[in-house]
């Protein structure tokens, strides 16, 4: 599961990734992406204590890097979803939504992404506010 956290009004993700019984396990990773998304809002606002909040965070928990497969997914991802009509960002942008669901996917264990914006997320993966 993906679980909403707020840092100075900005939302980012953790992912918890289950793995079935016998060997049932939760894994908690913040997505690489996310940490971009909050870390240049509070760049931009000067908000030094939540930057060094996100940075003692890091240590806390996992981080889900991006990595060239997870990428080249989110570019497929990105031209099916405009293909079909149903595009989650504007061409232009650089659509974190693709990204962090390719992201998801690419950890080949099923997955649930917790969020506000599940409307778009759940084109890819689970998703759930």
């Amino acid at each position: 599961m993906i679980v909403p956290l707020a840092f100075s009004g900005e939302v980012t993700w953790r992912v918890v990734c289950t793995n079935t019984p016998p060997t049932f396990q939760q894994l908690t990773l913040v997505p690489e992406i996310t940490d971009y998304e909050v870390r240049r809002e509070l760049i931009r606002i000067q908000s030094y204590s939540a930057l060094a909040n996100l940075d003692a965070y890091h240590v806390q928990l996992d981080y889900l890097p991006l990595t060239t497969t997870a990428m080249r997914l989110a570019a497929e991802l990105w031209a099916q979803a405009r293909t079909a009509g149903h595009p989650t960002a504007p061409d232009p942008a650089l659509d974190s939504d693709v990204i962090l669901a390719a992201q998801a996917i690419s950890l080949n264990t099923p997955v649930v992404v917790a969020t506000g914006n599940a409307a778009h997320l759940s084109r890819f993966v689970p998703a759930e506010l």
